[in-house]
């Protein structure tokens, strides 16, 4: 009885232990708060879920469920994306002997594999097998570590994992093979195993592994992944044909599933394998599936640039170009309409200029299909960069826009748009091409000091890059080259000749080279030091010998010679040029140029052999012009007037429209006059002033020489008529830089026939329009001047009354002109004194007579016999009247 009482007294202290071990269990406070991180977690509500664990985690300290409570704040934290937080968590709070610990491990599993870090995934995954075979998570962690194991990959592991008979995934596989419903894990992992032997090239397997399926009952997303893997297969397997024909199933079991991104998927698929099978246009109707709304962007922007590459490909720029602005048309705020603006630009621009075909604005702007491709690429570039700002491809917009206005010779708008480009690019080729193209603008505007910047910009930005990118590389030469060019516009030797440098360096035989080369030689001996430029040229030649360009160097070399005036090195130089270069092109220049030189050195007549056999060779260059002015200006000078006009006709016959027509048509009228052919005279003059393609200044001088040749025969009717003649000139021309002149001459001939008719009241009206019209230069208002004094001296002989008085006021005139030292003109200085000396002894003004003509003999280069006399006579006089007095 005794031992049956201790018995029943060791019961009652175990009842004890566990009654005050129940007691030390979790509190309701722990469990509620718990519960209520549960609750937000399953209700997605990821952010409390993970304050609330975390602060459970701080509040109870001691509680038995602290290592559910870390797990919890982990699990948030994973699907908050914070995978290295989910990481440090279940790393530092793992217990291998907790309940929990295969669930550690599963999310430690997935968090590592969200990282990237797929071989300590595995690792992860592995343990729940070997380490906790009753865990929950035993297939899906099988399957997940055959998963990170495909990350990495490592294909034969992968089956080794799945394919093992005694293994996790084949027992449980087998368990399910009964049913004709296989789950989504089972059905998983037969499907990462097909892709793994796909990827071993082991296709016969693969599809094996598939075709275990063929008669289970699959939902509509598995369905269409075995059809879609089974695609894949025949396709790696060369079957595209095979693969091809699967697709029509493909495309319908993505409709049942009813997710965008399925169906997306099936039609880029077929698409691209008749892409590859060459059945481009089948091809591109497939990608165009995907240009409706609900596809997902990224692959709507794949069949963007698919449809423009294939028709590309094909040249169907235009049904492209249509297909996509057809998707813009329909769907204007897509996701994807940003690229395809810039596909559509792109691709009218290309239509632009393979229908262009030049960079010549003035052609361009008469071509209308070219006109029309360029207004729709501007269009669709501008709607993307006003549109879309933010988009990737805003910087590119702005640069195809750029390119947009500089063939629409719109160069302001085009800078702008370049400008905007390269604040937005990044380091790129596209940055480099901006840069180009800026300069290029500012070029085109004159504004060669910031394109020598950007030129230059590019050159330093990009040097790094010149054996890296072929692009950025093939840009430098053009750079240099017009860098070259706006230094020696802009008159900056120094920078043309150090970019010639580098050029020079880089390029020894580049495309621009030779052509920098003579623009800068030439530059520098029109600057005034044709030595310079000369040894330039030479030491081009030594370094470069064979180089395409020697002829046109030597050329230059000529052209120095003749910048020092040494006529005979110069044509020495066209003789070695022209018994080595027997048929070059440029023989004409050279024949031309040689003959110059000659004509500079006096020998005038083997000059003129030269011109007329030029003439005789070359009647169609550009050059024969100018040699028959040469022939027509010898016959001129030579006095053979006839002839001379003959070949000024032949000028204005055979190159009509030409500047120097007109011109020659002008002396030809000249030539007439002095052979005194006034009607052949006023012939050219009159039909050069009615033709309104004849610069106006040119017009201008017709007429008035057609008044002079009028006035010549010094007949009072003529006289009239060339009055008439000067006063149509003032009409039509009276602000140009001659009018006064005009003025001036009419008012001489107005003197002419006042002399006849003695009616001087005209003429002196006519002198005062010249003295006050604001255009009368220094000849003109001499002129007038000195015919208003004569005129006053006439007046005085037909008023004696009022003689001195009209005398007067004729030598103040005359004294007027002779005295005036701002606007001085001597020969009309020179008369006016001549006059005022002649009026004022005229007026017994001795004193006035006497220092004008001391002054007249200083500007006189040697003395005249006839001013010392009258200097003398007014000293005779002055005595007289002295003595008188």
């Amino acid at each position: 009885m005794a031992f049956i009482g201790r018995i029943f007294l060791m019961m009652l202290l175990l009842l004890a232990v566990v009654t005050d071990s129940i007691a030390a269990g979790p509190s309701s406070a722990e469990r509620n708060d718990l519960h209520t991180a549960k609750t937000q977690f399953d209700l997605s509500f990821y952010t409390l879920a993970e304050q609330s664990a975390a602060k459970f985690c701080q509040d109870h300290t001691n509680s038995t469920l602290l290592l559910e409570a870390f797990l919890l704040q982990a699990k948030a934290r994973f699907e908050q994306s914070n995978y290295v937080g989910a990481a440090e968590l279940l790393l530092s709070h793992f217990n291998a002997n907790d309940p929990l610990a295969d669930e550690y491990l599963y999310y430690l599993g997935l968090t590592q594999g969200k990282r990237g870090q797929y071989r300590e995934a595995s690792d992860a995954f592995a343990r729940i097998a070997k380490e906790y075979p009753a865990s929950e998570h035993l297939l899906d962690a099988s399957i997940q570590q055959a998963a990170a194991l495909a990350m990495i990959p490592d294909w034969h592991l992968v089956i080794n994992l799945l394919s093992q008979t005694n293994g996790i995934f084949q027992s449980t596989a087998a368990y399910h093979s009964r049913s004709n419903s296989p789950g989504d894990l089972v059905f998983r992992g037969f499907l990462l195993l097909s892709q793994a032997q796909m990827a071993v090239s082991n296709y016969a397997d693969a599809e094996a592994t598939l075709h275990r399926f063929d008669k289970s009952l699959l939902n509509p997303t598995n369905t269409w992944q075995r059809q879609y893997l089974l695609c894949r297969i025949q396709l790696a397997d060369g079957r595209a044909e095979e693969a091809l024909q699967n697709t029509t199933n493909l495309v319908t079991r993505a409709g049942d599933t009813m997710l965008p991104a399925l169906e997306a998927e099936s039609a880029a698929f077929r698409a691209g394998i008749l892409e590859q099978l060459g059945r481009l246009n089948e091809a591109i109707t497939n990608y165009n599936q995907n240009l409706i709304e609900g596809r997902p962007p990224a692959r709507q922007r794949q069949a963007i640039l698919k449809i423009s590459e294939l028709s590309i490909k094909q040249n169907n720029l235009n049904e492209a170009a249509q297909m996509l602005e057809q998707f813009l048309a329909q769907y204007p705020d897509s996701n994807s309409a940003d690229l395809a603006l810039l596909t559509v630009g792109e691709l009218r621009l290309r239509q632009f200029e393979q229908r262009a075909g030049t960079n010549d604005f003035a052609m361009i702007s008469t071509n209308f299909s070219a006109q029309t491709n360029l207004s729709q690429a501007l269009s669709s570039f501008d709607t993307l960069v006003k549109k879309f700002p933010r988009s990737p491809y805003f910087p590119k917009g702005e640069l195809d826009l750029g390119w947009c206005l500089w063939f629409a010779n719109r160069m302001p708008e085009c800078q702008q748009a370049l400008q905007a480009t390269i604040a937005a690019l990044p380091p790129s080729t596209d940055l480099a091409l901006a840069y180009f193209k800026l300069a290029d603008a500012q070029f085109r505007q004159g504004s060669f000091k910031a394109a020598i910047n950007n030129y230059e910009t590019l050159v330093q930005k990009f040097a790094s890059r010149l054996n890296q990118s072929v692009t950025v590389s093939n840009l430098f030469e053009p750079a240099l080259y017009q860098e070259i060019r706006a230094s020696l516009a802009s008159g900056d030797l120094g920078a043309a000749t150090n970019a010639l440098g580098r050029i020079l360096n880089w390029y020894p035989n580049g495309f621009h080279t030779e052509r920098a080369v003579l623009l800068t030689g030439q530059s520098i001996s029109n600057a005034g030091d044709p030595r310079r430029a000369r040894a330039l040229l030479f030491g081009f030649m030594n370094v470069v010998s064979n180089a395409s360009s020697v002829p046109e160097v030597q050329l230059a070399i000529a052209r120095t010679y003749e910048k020092e005036n040494d006529w005979t090195s110069a044509i020495q130089q066209y003789e070695r040029w022209l018994n080595i270069f027997t048929n070059h092109p440029a023989r004409p220049q050279a024949e031309y140029y040689r003959a110059w030189a000659i004509s500079q050195t006096g020998d005038k007549t083997n000059a003129f052999n030269c011109f007329t056999n030029f003439i005789a060779r070359f009647p169609t260059n550009d050059l024969a012009a100018l040699a028959q002015w040469w022939v027509a200006d010898f016959y001129y000078g030579m006095g053979a007037f006839s002839s001379a006009e003959r070949s000024y006709q032949t000028i204005f016959s055979q190159w009509p429209g030409s500047e120097l027509a007109y011109q020659a048509q002008m002396m030809a009228g000249r030539a007439a006059v002095k052979r005194q052919s006034l009607r052949d005279a006023g012939k050219y003059f009159t039909e050069l002033a009615n033709n309104t393609n004849c610069p106006a200044d040119l017009r201008f001088q017709a007429l008035f020489a057609y008044a002079d040749a009028l006035a010549s025969e010094g007949k009072p009717e003529n006289y009239k008529e060339a009055m008439k003649v000067f006063g149509l000139i003032i009409q039509e021309y009276p602000t140009n830089r001659l009018a006064a002149q005009v003025l001036g001459q009419k008012a001489c001939y107005a003197l002419q026939t006042a002399q006849s008719s003695a009616q001087y009241d005209t003429v002196t009206t006519n002198f005062l329009e010249v003295i006050n019209c604001p255009q009368a230069d220094a000849t003109a208002t001499n002129i007038a001047t000195i015919g208003l004094a004569i005129v006053l001296e006439k007046l005085a002989q037909q008023h004696p009354d009022e003689a001195r008085k009209f005398r007067e006021q004729a030598l103040n005139d005359y004294v007027n002109v002779f005295l005036n030292e701002e606007q001085p003109e001597m020969f009309w200085v020179k008369r006016a004194g001549m006059e005022a000396g002649r009026l004022a002894c005229d007026m017994h003004e001795w004193q006035k007579a006497l220092l004008i003509y001391q002054k007249l003999q200083k500007m006189l280069p040697a003395p005249l016999p006839s001013i010392e006399n009258r200097i003398q006579d007014c000293q005779k006089n002055l005595a007289h009247v002295s003595g008188n007095n």
